[in-house]
């Protein structure tokens, strides 16, 4: 598992982690810019990590490569835990937003 120092103590942490040969350091510094990709010409977008990072920040979290010894990869995305102030807000904007009878 992979230590993130900067989560805030009231957030949600996900792990995914595969086996695979991990990411090479020359890779690290370009993985979340669009339409990078280590795939063959027409096997790959580029496109997956970019998005998932920019759908993450929507919500005000992170997702990081985490560094591991051995073999893998391990993604890790940090969302803040919802407080009470927050659901208020949201259920305030979705009552604003509903379809009046």
């Amino acid at each position: 598992a992979c230590e993130d120092r900067d989560a805030l103590p009231q957030s949600w942490r996900i792990e995914f982690a595969d086996s695979g040969p991990g990411v090479p350091p020359e890779i690290k510094p370009h993985i979340f810019e669009p339409f990078y990709t280590t795939k063959q010409r027409g096997r790959g977008t580029g496109l997956g990590l970019p998005i998932a990072a920019r759908i993450v920040d929507a919500h005000d979290g992170t997702l990081s490569l985490c560094e591991r010894e051995g073999a893998g990869a391990v993604f890790v995305v940090t969302l803040p835990a919802a407080t009470a102030a927050s659901q208020r807000t949201n259920a305030a904007i979705r009552s604003e937003s509903a379809p009046s009878s």
